[in-house]
């Protein structure tokens, strides 16, 4: 029992599908190929891959936000994400752990889920993107909205 066990620690660990969020910009660029553009001064890249945007925010060295839209067609138009591809998306950035949908903040064009301290949202109504965050950005991004300064001494 105990070497199943094991075994199963061991596979899981071993896997790239389960951990996106939390990931190095090294691992980022393994898995979505170089990225097509960089912003935020060199802290989200963005990339294509299969047919998606995938931009990647990173904060001290690993992944804290992911965005995923479909690359806009000749008409400038993104097309709206299945809901097996968000349930994709949402499985392989869930560490294994189960996306609990709020159905209070969802509707037919829109949803959130949360999973341990994780959120994902998806906007559908002509934005179609799908995004998937730490608290820890979340955290930052509320401090910014309040007009909290960043920590000057961060990273000093």
């Amino acid at each position: 029992m105990k070497a199943l066990l094991l075994l199963s620690v061991l596979i899981s660990l071993a896997s790239p599908a389960l951990a996106r969020i939390g990931e190095t910009p090294e691992q980022c660029e393994a898995r979505y190929g170089k990225p097509v553009k960089i912003e935020e001064e060199g802290q989200a890249f963005r990339y294509r891959k299969a047919g998606f945007n995938v931009t990647c925010v990173f904060r001290n060295g690993a992944c804290v936000h992911m965005a995923f839209s479909h690359v806009a067609d000749a008409q400038n138009e993104v097309a709206p994400m299945s809901e097996s591809e968000i349930t994709t998306l949402l499985t392989a950035n869930g560490s294994g752990k189960t996306w609990v949908k709020d159905e209070k903040a969802s509707s037919p064009d829109s949803g959130v889920w949360t999973c341990g301290e994780l959120k994902a949202s998806y906007a559908g109504y002509g934005l179609n993107s799908l995004h998937i965050n730490t608290k820890a950005f979340r955290d930052e991004k509320e401090a910014e909205k309040n007009g909290k300064p960043k920590d000057p001494l961060k990273d000093f």
